[in-house]
């Protein structure tokens, strides 16, 4: 039986199995999942996808995946970044993606 994005990652987060082989898919969620803009760059150009590149950070040269690329791989999370200008656009219920959240203290 195949699990929603949200019940993959509850899943994993209760150390529990999923139904994948390894832990949920992230792609983008941190600055440790992300991509760098060139890698980014060329797995358009190979998915023949033509959005524009979102920039996650300067300094990392991190590209912000485009929700195109995160629903083509399935990916179970989805990033949340106050000081971006894009947020993601999920939808929040039983089916969407689990919502990446980074708490500061």
């Amino acid at each position: 039986m195949s699990r929603t994005h949200r019940e993959r990652v509850l899943a994993a987060l209760n150390h529990e199995e999923t139904d994948r082989v390894r832990v949920p898919i992230d792609l983008g969620g941190s600055y440790a999942t992300s991509i760098v803009i060139d890698a980014y760059e060329a797995l358009k150009q190979h998915l023949n996808f033509t959005h524009e590149t979102g920039v996650l950070s300067r300094m990392y040269q991190l590209a912000y995946p485009d929700d195109s690329i995160l629903e083509y791989f399935d990916v179970d999370t989805r990033p949340i970044n106050p000081v971006l200008t894009r947020v993601a656009t999920s939808k929040l219920s039983t089916n969407s993606p689990i919502l990446t959240i980074l708490v500061l203290r």
